[in-house]
């Protein structure tokens, strides 16, 4: 008989990854051992249970790689064999399969005997329903681990659904329960770290709504997407993808401050992203373009400007980015903007997703640096911050509520919006683990 070493899990480690529910939900701290127990599970299950088909999913393959290595390195050589880095025969019959939930659909079809969903508060709700509907004939048993990551998600709701499902047990793992990590090390992160991203990557605390940095997101997604009315007046911000980002185009209302159009795509020759470019102006009235100038985007805003699109090139430094995320925070928690609702189109969706993970971290030089998490798209939020950037001046009125006439009864004056623009930097600081001088040097330039 063959036999494979499991790694020694401490106690609510083992209670969490080897609860007797057919779901079992964690979200956990950094260094916990979740990826690790999840691993040893699902070696046993494979193991223990001859020609069984297994998946280990997560958002990206670049997350599932890390699965695939844990996995590997208690399976093989002596139970079984990998090849290309995203499966594991085992000489039982048995396979493990690494998946991304990048796209839906790739997950249909084929059924599953046992599965980990890694990292699945960063899944799409869409990627979830994929899997689930591969488990229904076996009822496969499922592990489901993340660091908390929305307030809102198909994740969150499942994992308060404990106690009014059977089938569900949820757990919750700190840093602190691993006794394997020295407590003195993990103090010393408390103190270097902003207390909102210790909390989150420590603690394993849920953010509020519209995570870290777009607070009361959710607020604003009472819109639609929709074509150009004639007299209307529209900012369009253009995001350059660059190697594997995207390049996105999203177009602002004037008077609404309504998000009505946005297009995503990359591998798509220049010519072509050119005219989808110019396509999508000229529909909206020849819409002025806040460009990315950043690198390679200075001849390209030379050529889109020689085909007739009135370009406003932005260069991305560090200063300039804090400025217009402050911006585009600012109008959300205000609710000064429009956003379109959830289901309104996929690229919409993947925007609020986007929004939704959004960070802000403190450097070593402590500089706020805002992006998506590593491995992850942000050129949805920075497509959109560059419309509104285009439209920082027209953000100092009230947001029209749809279905409310569309006249204003109200203006903010001058000294409103930097009492505001102040207030709601603190807040943003402050939960970033900064506080008097440190502040201050971030308020300042308009």
């Amino acid at each position: 008989m063959i036999k494979i070493h499991l790694p020694q899990m401490y106690p609510k480690q083992e209670e969490a990854i080897y609860a007797p529910e057919r779901f079992s939900l964690t979200v956990a701290g950094t260094k916990t051992g979740k990826t690790l127990g999840c691993a040893s599970w699902m070696a046993g299950k494979a193991m223990n249970n001859p020609r069984s088909m297994c998946w280990w999913v997560a958002p990206i393959y670049r997350q599932a790689e890390i699965g695939f290595n844990r996995c590997s390195d208690i399976i093989c050589p002596r139970a079984g064999t990998a090849s290309g880095g995203d499966k594991i025969k085992l000489l039982n019959g048995s396979v493990i399969e690494f998946r991304s939930a990048e796209k839906p659909s790739n997950l249909y079809g084929e059924a599953v005997d046992f599965g980990v969903l890694d990292e699945a508060d960063r899944m799409r709700t869409e990627s979830w329903h994929a899997y689930r509907s591969t488990i229904t004939q076996t009822k496969a048993p499922t592990r489901m681990i993340s660091n908390p990551v929305h307030a809102r998600s198909w994740f969150r709701e499942m994992w308060d659904n404990e106690g009014k499902d059977p089938d569900i047990a949820s757990f919750k793992l700190s840093t602190y329960d691993n006794p394997f990590i020295d407590r003195v090390e993990i103090d010393k992160a408390k103190s270097q770290l902003p207390e909102s991203v210790f909390r989150s990557l420590y603690e394993a605390e849920w953010p509020e709504a519209g995570g870290v940095v777009f607070r009361g997101l959710h607020k604003c997604l009472l819109g639609q997407l929709r074509g150009a009315e004639k007299g209307s007046e529209y900012k369009t911000g253009v995001d350059l993808g660059k190697k594997e980002d995207f390049t996105v185009i999203a177009t602002m209302e004037d008077n609404h401050k309504e998000l009505v159009a946005i297009d995503r795509f990359k591998e798509l020759s220049w010519n072509i992203q050119q005219s989808r470019v110019k396509k999508q102006t000229d529909d909206y009235n020849q819409s002025q373009a806040w460009v990315d100038g950043t690198g390679l985007g200075d001849p390209i805003v030379e050529a889109l400007t020689l085909i007739g699109i009135s370009v406003i090139p932005v260069i991305f430094t560090n200063s300039i980015k804090i400025q217009m995320i402050d911006n585009l925070r600012i109008a959300i928690e205000q609710q000064l903007i429009i956003l379109p609702k959830r289901g309104s189109s996929e690229v919409s969706d993947i925007l609020i997703d986007e929004m939704e993970i959004f960070e802000c971290v403190v450097s070593p030089s402590g500089n706020l640096i805002y992006g998506a998490p590593e491995g992850y798209h942000d050129d949805c939020v920075w497509a959109l911050a560059l419309a509104c950037w285009g439209l920082r001046y027209k953000l100092r009125t009230p947001v029209v509520t749809p279905g409310k006439p569309r006249t204003f009864v109200e203006t903010v004056t001058e000294d409103m919006w930097k009492q505001i623009k102040e207030q709601t930097r603190k807040n943003l600081l402050t939960s970033q683990g900064l506080s008097g001088g440190g502040i201050e040097r971030y308020i300042g330039s308009e």
